[in-house]
C-alpha cells in the first residue's frame, strides 16, 4: 500500500504554524509532565514502562499507572491531531516537524522547528535536520503572526 503524500507550498506550511504552535505548545506541556510522572513512578521503585494492571499492585500504585496509562494515550493522540495539519513530526522532544514540499520538481521536507518563526528550511527526503538548508528569500513571508 502506498502512502499519499500531502506537498505543501511554503505558504501552505506557514498558514499552519499559528495552530501547531498551539498543539506543539500543548504536546511539550504534556512531555514534562509525563517525564516528572514517569520519575514519580521509578522514585517509587517502579518501571514507567510497565502500565498494565497487576492484581498485586497497592491502590496509589495502581492509581500510578492509570494516570500515566490516560497521558500517554493523550501524548500520542496529540501528535495524530499534529500529523493530520500534514506535518510528519520528526522529534518529539524538540518539537522538530516537516512538511512534504516541492523546490523545483524535487520532493524535499519543508523543515520547521517548535519555536522558529517560520519555515525557513528545507533538505532532502533522505536526510535529516543536520542536511538543513535555507529556503530561498522570496519564498518566505516577511512577517509571520
Amino acid at each position: 500500500m502506498s502512502e499519499r503524500r500531502r506537498i505543501v507550498t511554503v505558504a501552505e506550511a506557514h498558514a499552519l504554524l499559528p495552530p501547531l504552535n498551539v498543539m506543539l505548545e500543548r504536546q511539550m506541556s504534556l512531555l514534562r509532565d509525563l517525564d516528572a510522572h514517569a520519575a514519580k513512578m521509578t522514585a517509587r521503585g517502579l518501571d514507567a514502562h510497565l502500565l498494565e494492571p497487576d492484581a498485586a499492585d497497592d491502590p496509589e500504585v495502581s492509581a500510578l499507572k492509570q494516570e500515566m496509562r490516560d497521558r500517554v494515550r493523550e501524548f500520542h493522540a496529540g501528535w495524530r491531531e499534529v500529523e493530520a495539519t500534514g506535518a510528519v513530526v520528526k522529534d518529539y522532544r524538540l518539537g522538530l516537524v516537516d512538511f512534504h514540499g516541492r523546490r523545483g520538481s524535487e520532493t524535499v521536507w519543508l523543515c520547521w522547528k517548535y519555536g522558529e518563526p517560520a519555515v525557513a528550511h528545507w533538505h532532502p527526503l533522505d536526510e535529516g535536520f543536520d542536511a538543513r538548508r535555507p529556503l530561498e528569500r522570496m519564498s518566505i513571508p516577511p512577517t509571520l503572526n
